[in-house]
């Protein structure tokens, strides 16, 4: 199955890139490249993706940066892909994701989205419009509960880490 976010037209307009999602031995994102010439279909790289989200190709016909996943637990990063021996190069590798691609010349325009959360305490009988702010963090929450004593554990993504922590709710 294709990507929804469409292909990457090459500057010279004999390729198509896009992303292919495929089952064949898990779950696996992959990058095609169509020449639009004879209609023949390469496998761009071995490299397999979580997600790829979009594509743009460099003027010089050097490379593409993508929007892409490389694993389910990690964040939408910007890539690098030389062209065409398929090398990749990760560019950013903060919490946030980010996901879409644009370039102009040598500039990229993305969506950068950080990801902050507050585990907050609020009492179920009064009015939750102020609850105590207990910890905040970067990342992706996962879980919370209550463990006894005034404690809480949580778990939340930290770079490519799922992380438990406790803390006391005072």
């Amino acid at each position: 199955a294709l990507s929804i976010y469409g292909p990457a037209w090459s500057p010279d307009g004999n390729l198509i890139v896009c992303p292919i999602r495929s089952w064949t031995n898990g779950f696996k994102v992959s990058l095609i490249a169509i020449d639009v010439n004879n209609g023949r279909e390469k496998l761009l790289s071995d490299q397999p993706w979580f997600t790829i989200l979009q594509i743009a190709w460099l003027d010089d016909m050097s490379g593409l940066i993508i929007s892409a996943r490389d694993q389910a637990t990690a964040p939408d990063r910007l890539w690098r892909i030389s062209y065409p021996d398929a090398v990749s190069q990760q560019l950013t590798s903060d919490l946030a994701d980010y996901r879409g691609v644009s370039i102009a010349g040598r500039d990229i325009v993305t969506v950068r989205n950080d990801w902050t959360w507050d585990l907050i305490v609020t009492d179920s009988t009064k009015d939750s419009a102020h609850p105590s702010t207990i910890a905040s963090g970067v990342g992706v929450p996962y879980g919370v509960t209550w463990a006894g004593n005034n404690r809480i554990v949580f778990s939340a993504m930290a770079q490519d880490t799922l992380n438990i922590a406790r803390i006391n709710s005072d």
